[in-house]
């Protein structure tokens, strides 16, 4: 698990290109701004199932 910063992003992942993507891209994300105001909120998150036993967890979880 990598965490930047409180409040913002933590990447957890078991494959090796997906948490170096995020390093490199989420940084340059959050630096975007249009007339002033942020160009990308980083908020929320995503988790996947991929197996019948991590859906049965992030159900348990909900």
């Amino acid at each position: 698990m990598h965490k930047l910063r409180p409040r913002a992003l933590m990447l957890i992942t078991c494959s090796d290109l997906l948490p170096e993507f995020a390093r490199y891209s989420l940084p340059l994300f959050a630096g975007l701004s249009i007339d002033g105001q942020p160009g990308a909120r980083l908020v929320g998150g995503l988790e996947v199932a991929r197996s019948p036993e991590r859906w049965q967890e992030l159900q348990r979880r909900a």
